[in-house]
């Protein structure tokens, strides 16, 4: 279904007004696999150099990353951009930048950090130029659009006035334009509810999102593996890896309740709606450092990966996917169809996740940490398996 626009022979798909699901289409993936390569050259970031401040360049680098892909999922969810020629000239644009910053994060971001920043404005401006001209031609979703450019407009003029402060401040003034442009969902939230995003879409478009990113683990895998021979220690380990990310995969897609996702974009429920898109920052950062935990793992007896923060990384992370995690499915549980199970699932988790977190602190053999990470893992996606086969569904 479109909807007739100011200007004449123009049209705009709007996804919100269609029934039924609506699935992802190959551009969009095309879009996302972009991204992925480009969180794949910011996790080179920490296997160079594998430390704490290392993790916080990783999650500096990941920041601006997540937020562009964000945006244009949330104007994709409400705009139909496969049948708009202009769009997809926008999104076309945008994936030069997208490539050109993996290239400059790939040779070291503290050494690129301003052209990094002038490709994340970039790619922000066509994106919001997409919004603009949306707005253009759908009065409908004018107070919507305007609000968004406006105040994301604002956020980008801060970012753009930073690149000429000086290099030892510059970072504050970047740091408070992505605030600003954080901000703006919290305070236009009444304007969310009366244009929602087309809420089959989303959580489609996060879960490929997610396989994706999963990938990156097998990478991984396959990197550690690389740089020792053969053999069926080397096999039994790359078996434990395998076992670690699967059990990732289950413990999330199992629990991906559409119907009660959709229920998100009602106005009872709109700061769940936030909890729950705003958590998957969080979520994607946990499975990028369990990733590159893995590959430690793996080569662990090199000489630069023997000390505290390479042993530590894969199960503090796997800890932190389990608690946000939790609270993804608390905030789309608590509503809708859901079982019990589901509820005690968030407990679970919680618990789980603090027992992993202790009793890594206590064991230092590669070995060990690959089975405990499992193991606590697997206990997760065993019980909560056991606890829905035995629970009926109950409507709330």
């Amino acid at each position: 279904m479109s909807l007739k626009t100011d200007n004449p022979g123009k049209q705009l798909r709007f996804p919100l007004l269609d029934r039924g699901h609506r699935q992802a289409d190959w551009g969009e993936l095309f879009y996302d696999l972009a991204y992925v390569v480009v969180v794949s050259q910011a996790a080179h970031l920490l296997i160079e150099q594998p430390s704490f401040n290392g993790a916080f360049n990783l999650i500096l680098a990941f920041g601006p990353i997540w937020w562009c892909w964000m945006n244009q999922l949330w104007y994709s969810t409400r705009f139909h951009v496969r049948e708009d020629r202009p769009s997809r000239f926008f999104l076309f644009v945008q994936l030069i930048f997208i490539i050109m910053g993996g290239v400059l994060i790939y040779e070291g971001l503290e050494k690129n950090l301003t052209l990094c920043v002038a490709c994340y404005i970039v790619i922000r401006i066509l994106q919001l130029t997409s919004l603009w001209r949306a707005g253009r031609l759908l009065h409908y979703a004018r107070p919507f659009v305007n609000y968004f450019v406006l105040f994301h407009g604002i956020g980008l003029s801060i970012w753009f006035a930073s690149l000429t402060l000086p290099p030892q401040i510059q970072l504050y003034g970047f740091l408070c334009g992505f605030i600003v442009e954080l901000s703006s969902p919290f305070f236009g939230a009444s304007l969310i509810k009366s244009f929602p995003p087309h809420t089959s879409h989303l959580p489609e478009r996060i879960g490929l999102f997610m396989i994706l990113i999963l990938g990156e683990s097998f990478i991984g895998l396959i990197q550690g593996a690389a740089l020792q021979g053969p053999s069926l220690e080397l096999l039994w380990r790359i078996a434990v890896g395998v076992f670690i990310v699967s059990a990732i995969a289950w413990t999330y897609f199992d629990r991906l309740d559409v119907p009660a996702i959709e229920n998100l974009a009602k106005e009872t429920v709109i700061t769940r709606y936030f909890i729950w898109t705003g958590s998957h920052f969080f979520l994607t950062c946990a499975l990028i450092f369990a990733g590159v935990g893995v590959e430690f793992q793996l080569i662990r007896g090199h000489q630069i990966y023997t000390n505290m923060f390479v042993s530590s990384v894969l199960p503090i992370s796997v800890a932190l996917y389990l608690l946000v995690s939790a609270i993804i499915y608390w905030a789309a549980d608590i509503i809708g169809p859901t079982v019990q199970a589901s509820r005690l699932g968030h407990y679970l988790r919680i618990v789980v996740a603090l027992s992993l977190f202790s009793s890594q602190w206590f064991i230092h053999d590669r070995d060990s940490i690959l089975v405990l990470t499992a193991v606590h893992l697997w206990v997760v996606a065993t019980i909560e398996y056991v606890m829905e086969r035995r629970t009926p569904r109950n409507i709330v």
